[in-house]
């Protein structure tokens, strides 16, 4: 379940949105992993959250380094 959230931004709409979605466990903790991603219509943010879940899931690609 996607979660949305409208923040302030200087863009023609005054606004983005920012979707959240719980990704895959971290591998050596086992802890929650979200993903957020923000775009300028709720379409768009979900889109790109959509992308890096799939990465994870097909490829298990992590954006992000682990730090251990």
């Amino acid at each position: 379940m996607a979660s949305f959230t409208k923040i302030k931004a200087n863009n023609k709409q005054g606004y983005k949105w920012i979707c959240t979605v719980d990704g895959l466990p971290k591998p050596v903790t086992g802890k929650r992993n979200q993903i957020a991603r923000r775009g300028d219509t709720k379409k768009q943010a979900e889109e790109r959250v959509q992308k890096v879940l799939d990465a994870q899931k097909n490829h298990g690609i992590d954006t992000k380094k682990s730090r251990s």
